[in-house]
């Protein structure tokens, strides 16, 4: 029916997948990925300006409620975090800043150029040399944590409220719980409320996330 055929080209495809060699050479013919910074943050409705040196890596507070986490990880860490991130792919002795939009089980969807690009995972892995940089949004209290790494009456309600924890749980309990939590997300499971432990227990929070099912283009 003519009905089913307009419907069925109205679909966005997927952007053809990539695989390493040729993921490279768009890396080689892409312009200047310190777009890649402006990018993030307009999903945040924040502006460019709050990152001074797009090379460096992110201060941990941007702006009150809006914060930064960069580290070290693979693909299932930034799939657990669940918010887009950018990812620092090196060919050529260069180092390319993408934005990460998306993972599922075989391939990964990236921003490079304004344009998203599919790539198989294996191209992610040969290429990216695991250091990442994340946005996220949680309670302004969180920045003296983030900070100082004390954990204030206001840091610690909000934590407990997240792990399901009574307020005036013990610190053998807010730790015990935030081990658990860690160890079921795939993070260091020390106990400590450090900013990918936050990151994760603010998943509910508002903002962009990452995209689960890259069948077609969103």
């Amino acid at each position: 029916a003519p009905e089913l055929v307009a419907a069925i080209e109205e679909v966005p495809l997927a952007p053809p997948l990539l695989d390493t060699t040729a993921l490279a050479q768009r890396l080689a013919a892409s312009g200047d990925t310190a777009a890649a910074w402006p990018a993030l943050l307009a999903g945040w409705d924040a502006p460019a300006e709050i990152i001074s040196d797009p090379g460096a890596t992110c201060v941990a507070v941007l702006a009150p409620g809006l914060y930064c986490t960069a580290g070290q990880g693979r693909l299932d860490k930034l799939q657990t975090l669940a918010r887009p991130a950018l990812l620092s792919l090196q060919h050529d002795g260069k180092t390319h800043w993408v934005r990460l939009d998306g993972v599922d089980t075989t391939r990964v969807r990236l921003q490079l150029d304004d344009n998203n690009v599919d790539a198989t995972r294996n191209a992610i892995d040969t290429l990216w040399d695991g250091t990442f940089a994340s946005v996220w949004r949680g309670p302004d209290s969180l920045a003296t944590l983030l900070q100082t790494s004390v954990v204030d009456d206001a840091s610690r309600a909000w934590i407990n409220a997240r792990l399901g924890l009574e307020p005036g749980a013990s610190r053998q309990q807010l730790q015990s719980a935030l081990q658990r939590f860690q160890s079921a997300r795939g993070l260091a499971a020390d106990g400590i409320p450090g900013p990918e432990t936050l990151m994760a227990l603010a998943a509910s929070e508002p903002g962009p996330r990452l995209q689960r099912s890259l069948d077609r283009e969103d």
